[in-house]
């Protein structure tokens, strides 16, 4: 880690301090442009690096924290860890510095959004994006083993989707490096390790991990992305942790309502999520491997398609080709000899399928909606469908009044029809679908702040901001009300650009 001059004073840092907000100031050599995003200890900003002219991401500690030993060190194994990695799949690392008392990492900008994002805006992951995902996830896990490292933070937030159809694992901020003259007490105090919807057993216990336990968080991230939620949800992250130990997760076919999952893909996932890590695939090359075995077993007609992966294919190859001989150029050859095999297996059926896909399409909003026989399965019908007869046949065929589990269903497909008019541009539907969930007192606290968020949205979006402001106060204050794990699933609902907005 290297130290650069403290900037002079009265430069913008100072201003910028009050407002939590360094953009416009000068780390270094890296000019502020724009705050993307806060994580738990650490704010990310869009910088420009001056002397290359190139822009990059810069995690910053937050300043509350930077006088914390423990979080200094916790921030600088990360970037310890980071840098030691070098991967198409892995977000790279730049540099580490300190400026003014600022911790930061500069790391590659990846132009797209996070997996999570993804999912909230466009619902399930369709198979064979899913399947790219899974090998590239993988491809990642697999070279960070190679040099000793396991993530331990596995999961959506962490899986960047880049505009070019790249994937990129992010986040090294939880890695324990496997070197036995290495000994961490970030344990002992008290620093949150991993995310408990995507924790393994074993890490919910305390044990030792190694990369099978990255594999069990890579599974639970699969599941969430075929199927749109985590398999395992509760009111705490206790009660979470207790069903990662214990229950079985349900079948994704029966979430996802699809007759076309080939068996061998839950087999898959179900190994990955096995309680045991001796059950699970042995390293994460094993994964890749016997993906392209099935896949092969298959002949093709599971219609997975084929650009996503050629993609993947293209891009390690590219990055080989380019680059320097060195001892990661045997590993990333490997890796796109596992992927070039998926290229051509399915090309038999993409032309008819295609035109079955277009015809699909073209008559999916005035298909009748099939009925479900329990309000869950019509929402999660819904779901697949994603239109908003789709969605309003949730609480068309299943009356709010009736029950409270279909009240609750009929807020949150509310909800979901209301991100669908969002992605449309119709700000004036999402407010109407907002107030609904808004008004209703016998709903879930966090279902209502979830609400008061799009509705918070949708004003400015229709340049209400006055009454942004105000409905802004009282989301605060419904905030402050809520339990940890009803923030916690507001944060995870909530656009990041609200968030921003919040005094959280």
């Amino acid at each position: 880690m290297t130290d650069t001059p403290n900037t002079p004073s009265g430069d913008a840092l100072t201003a910028h301090d009050i407002g939590n907000d360094l953009t416009g100031c000068q780390l270094g050599d890296l000019q502020i442009l724009r705050r993307l995003g806060r994580g738990g200890m650490a704010d990310v900003y869009l910088a420009k690096q001056v002397s290359l002219e190139r822009q990059v991401a810069v995690k910053i500690l937050r300043a509350s924290l930077a006088n914390d030993n423990s979080y200094v060190e916790r921030f600088r194994r990360e970037a310890r860890a980071a840098a030691k990695l070098s991967h198409p799949n892995i977000v790279q690392v730049y540099d580490v510095g300190r400026s003014d008392g600022r911790y930061f990492i500069s790391q590659e900008f990846v132009d797209g959004r996070n997996l999570r994002e993804q999912i909230d805006r466009e619902g399930p992951l369709s198979l064979q994006r899913a399947l790219d995902v899974m090998v590239g996830v993988a491809a990642a896990l697999d070279a960070a083993s190679e040099q000793g490292i396991t993530h331990r933070d596995i999961k959506p937030e962490n899986i960047m989707l880049s505009n070019k159809g790249d994937v990129k694992v992010a986040d090294f901020g939880l890695a324990r490096i496997a070197n036995p003259g290495f000994q961490s007490d970030l344990t002992q105090v008290g620093l949150t390790l991993g995310t408990p919807l995507y924790m393994s057993p074993e890490q919910v216990q305390g044990k030792p991990v190694d990369v099978r336990s990255d594999l069990y968080s890579l599974g639970v991230t699969m599941f969430h992305v075929m199927t749109g939620r985590p398999p395992f949800e509760g009111e705490t992250p206790l009660a979470i942790a207790v069903r990662h130990l214990h229950e079985v997760p349900p079948r994704i076919s029966a979430l996802r309502m699809d007759d076309h999952i080939p068996p061998w893909i839950e087999e898959v996932v179900a190994r990955l999520m096995a309680k045991a890590p001796k059950a699970r695939f042995d390293t994460p090359a094993r994964l890749v491997e016997y993906l392209q075995k099935k896949i092969v077993e298959s002949g093709g007609q599971e219609t997975l398609g084929t650009l996503p992966v050629r993609l993947a294919a293209t891009n390690t190859l590219q990055s080989v080709m380019s680059a320097e001989p060195s001892p990661n150029t045997g590993r990333l050859l490997w890796t796109a000899a596992l992927l070039l095999p998926l290229l051509g297996l399915a090309a038999g059926v993409v032309s008819a399928r295609h035109r079955a896909d277009v015809a699909e399409l073209l008559s999916t909003e005035a298909a009748t909606v099939e009925p479900q026989d329990t309000v869950q399965r019509q929402f999660f019908e819904a779901m697949r469908i994603n239109t908003p007869v789709a969605w309003q046949a949730v609480w068309g065929s299943f009356p709010p009044a009736d029950s409270t589990e279909n009240k609750i269903y009929a807020a949150k497909a509310r909800i979901q029809l209301a991100r669908l008019y969002d992605h449309q541009g119709l700000p004036e539907s999402v407010e109407r679908l907002a107030r609904q969930v808004m008004n209703d007192p016998d709903l879930p606290p966090h279902l209502t702040a979830i609400a008061m968020a799009q509705c918070e949205n949708s004003l400015r979006g229709m340049n209400k901001h006055d009454e942004a402001a105000l409905l802004g106060d009282s989301l605060n204050r419904k905030w402050k009300e809520l339990s940890v794990e009803g923030q916690s699933l507001f944060r995870l609902a909530v656009p990041r650009g609200v968030l921003d907005r919040l005094d959280l």
